[in-house]
């Protein structure tokens, strides 16, 4: 393990690697570059397999059906909010309990929004990943037949 203290250590060799997309950008700042860079923030990331896509994939999923859940217990709260009584103090609380349901239910819909949008990309990735494996393991065995193995 690299101690902070060793005057270099870790950071110094960041800083001395390969310069990735985002040591680019902020490459005027060597520690900010160089953080960045040890994060992985200029690369990509790769999922290992398509049944670890699949899984997360299913959490995101129940994610998104526990948004439309609340989303809708939000809206039906919304349609049931009646009028207390006529006096002002009454027509103020109903006013912000409406504008603060308002606000909820905006909130909920920009994250089933968000959320919709990366059950989709991850789908495709998915897709893509399951495409590419299929192709590389059918491009393995008419290698192995065409060579009699």
């Amino acid at each position: 393990m690299v101690e902070a203290s060793d005057g270099g250590g870790f950071w110094s060799e960041v800083s001395a690697g390969p310069k990735q997309g985002s040591y680019s950008t902020y490459g005027q700042n060597d520690t900010v570059g160089a953080l960045l860079a040890a994060t992985g923030a200029g690369g990509g990331f790769e999922f290992p397999s398509v049944e670890e896509m699949n899984a997360v994939l299913g959490m995101w999923k129940d994610r998104q059906a526990s948004i439309l859940q609340k989303k809708n217990v939000i809206d039906t709260a919304r349609r049931n909010l009646t009028q207390l009584a006529g006096d002002t103090e009454s027509q103020g609380y109903l006013r912000q309990a409406r504008d603060s349901l308002d606000l909820l239910a905006s909130q909920h819909e920009s994250m089933l929004a968000y959320v919709q949008n990366y059950v989709q990309k991850l789908t495709d990735a998915t897709n893509a990943k399951q495409t590419d494996e299929e192709t590389n393991t059918a491009a393995l065995k008419s290698g192995q037949e065409s060579t009699g193995a």
